[in-house]
């Protein structure tokens, strides 16, 4: 069961209780799991992190006219970079980060951020420099460009993808609909040892 279903008297747990009394009702162990690095995280470099990845979405989900031109920086990029260094084949638009399964919506939306990283920085650029541009808005652009163009925002963002998504997995693998024992074991082996891994490094402060 969710945290977040209702367990007062006549709640959904009280009406399964009374319905079927042999039904055992416990916590969704995902769940609870994504609450917990939710918090773990929060005070941290992750919180200007997540800020970002809200305002870059926002940034092009209402303007059909910055994703066209987003499109065209990736694609002049992608004419001039070396096969190794092109970013994924897929859309280009910042994806959502919030949705119900809020590690995996993070990891997804921080891996489309860390590939398109040069083309997003870019096209701020060129938007502070868009004479038709209002004097308000390049002022807002401006601020978002000297926060996203500091290397600790870039750096952290790798950090916590490679932290988080072992965990999206593991998550994922909780919440099919036909649980597999071996694949949960699997993924919380993953997820532990990466864990350990981030425990005994040693990282310069990203506050």
């Amino acid at each position: 069961m969710a945290a977040n279903v209702n367990i007062a008297p006549g709640g959904l747990r009280g009406h399964l209780e009374e319905a079927v009394p042999w039904v055992t009702v416990f916590w969704c162990f995902a769940h609870h799991l994504e609450l917990a690095i939710k918090d773990a995280l929060n005070g941290t470099i992750f919180t200007k992190i997540d800020e970002m990845l809200l305002r870059v979405y926002y940034l092009y989900e209402k303007s059909p006219t910055k994703r066209h031109e987003l499109d065209e920086v990736v694609t002049a990029l992608r004419s001039c970079l070396e096969p190794d260094d092109l970013p994924e084949m897929g859309g280009n638009k910042p994806l959502r980060a919030c949705g119900t399964r809020w590690v995996s919506h993070k990891v997804g939306a921080i891996g489309r951020l860390v590939d398109r990283y040069g083309a997003y920085i870019a096209h701020l650029i060129a938007l502070i420099e868009n004479p038709s541009v209002k004097s308000t808005d390049k002022q807002k652009l401006k601020g978002y460009l000297k926060l996203w163009s500091d290397a600790r925002m870039i750096l952290g963002c790798a950090l916590f993808h490679d932290i988080l998504y072992p965990i999206a997995t593991l998550c994922k693998s909780l919440q099919t609909d036909e649980l597999c024992i071996v694949t949960a074991i699997e993924a919380i082996l993953r997820a532990t040892k990466i864990i350990e891994k981030v425990k005994i490094a040693t990282f310069e402060s990203l506050q």
